[in-house]
């Protein structure tokens, strides 16, 4: 028979590997919660980034046409650039706050510095345009050509900051990384089909032909929106897609690659044949605005499902650390 002194040992031994086994998934469950939380915080700031550039990208657009317009900019122009810029210092503003309580070195210096740094830029030739906007098109200088040149890069790589910003070093819902991407590539529709459609919006306003050089880079930019497109049409077909996006993506590919990718093609066949364009400035910037504004909202629904994915993610797994603390 066993001896009172191998039972008490054998339970004591019993005790301490359940003990030891319950720290483990203590740890092993605060440990994904910590990090969830640190990601959760960091798409808050991918959020932010997202949307101040986007708002930025209408108000290059925008500048852009008004600087090769033969007379000084209309009210309706200044107020709608005057809205924009608000709109994306904001956001801007907001992220530069939430980096900055964060008081991370890191972070600090590979994320806030290159954005302060840009954004400084960014003034610099908001103020040259500003003061080339209210003259006439024969009084202007060298900002006519060095925003179209310096601006989209500019925004470029204050997207690309994200990148500094944490992975996910936890296991994370395969729809929430899925709703990622797809902010990516909706931001690339709408970025890179934004480029293009300045480049018409200016010819439409001038009444003038669109350059050999201009319809290049029309088509680059339209290539880098259809390949977006297509990465986009892939994720929709994948099982975690979350089901709201998926009306979405199939608007933008109705809408945007169909009725206005038909009066893009109508547009450079009237250029390429030297014939009137048949749309004012105003319908077509309407029009191309509705547009794009599709892959906004594209990008909107993923960020919103991201985080709500994100969330109930960390309810449970702060439900099973209590779980683990109390049990």
């Amino acid at each position: 028979t066993m001896s009172l002194r191998t039972l008490t040992f054998l339970i004591l031994l019993a005790l301490s590997l359940m003990a030891a086994l319950m720290l483990r998934n203590i740890g092993l469950a605060y440990s994904d919660y910590r990090d969830l939380k640190t990601l959760y915080a960091d798409y808050e700031l991918r959020q932010l980034l997202n949307v101040g550039t986007i708002d930025m990208s209408l108000e290059r657009s925008v500048v852009q046409v008004t600087l090769n317009l033969p007379t000084p900019i209309a009210p309706v122009y200044r107020q709608m650039i005057d809205n924009q810029r608000e709109k994306s210092a904001r956001m801007l503003y907001e992220l530069e706050q939430l980096v900055v309580a964060r008081n991370d070195t890191y972070l600090t210096q590979n994320f806030l510095q290159p954005l302060r740094e840009v954004r400084a830029r960014v003034n610099q030739l908001r103020q040259a345009a500003d003061a080339n906007l209210s003259l006439p098109a024969e009084q202007r200088g060298n900002i006519v050509q060095e925003w179209p040149r310096e601006i989209p890069n500019l925004i470029s790589y204050l997207n690309n900051l994200r990148h500094v910003l944490a992975m996910p070093v936890t296991a994370v819902p395969e729809s929430a990384q899925l709703a990622t991407q797809i902010v990516q590539e909706s931001w690339r529709v709408r970025e890179m089909g934004g480029r293009d459609r300045t480049i018409m919006a200016i010819a439409i306003a001038r009444n003038s032909p669109i350059s050999e050089t201009d319809l290049a880079f029309m088509r680059r930019m339209h290539t880098a929106a259809e390949q977006a497109m297509q990465m986009l049409d892939k994720y929709a077909k994948h099982p975690a897609l979350p089901a709201k996006l998926l009306p979405f993506i199939e608007k933008l590919r109705a809408d945007y690659f169909g009725d206005y990718q038909k009066l893009r093609e109508a547009i450079i066949a009237k250029t390429t044949q030297g014939t009137d364009f048949d749309i004012d400035f105003n319908d077509f910037f309407a029009r191309s605005t509705a547009a794009l504004n599709i892959a906004e909202e594209l990008g909107a629904a993923a960020r919103e499902s991201r985080q709500l994915t994100l969330q109930q993610t960390i309810n449970h797994k702060q439900n099973l650390l209590l779980v683990w603390v109390i049990g």
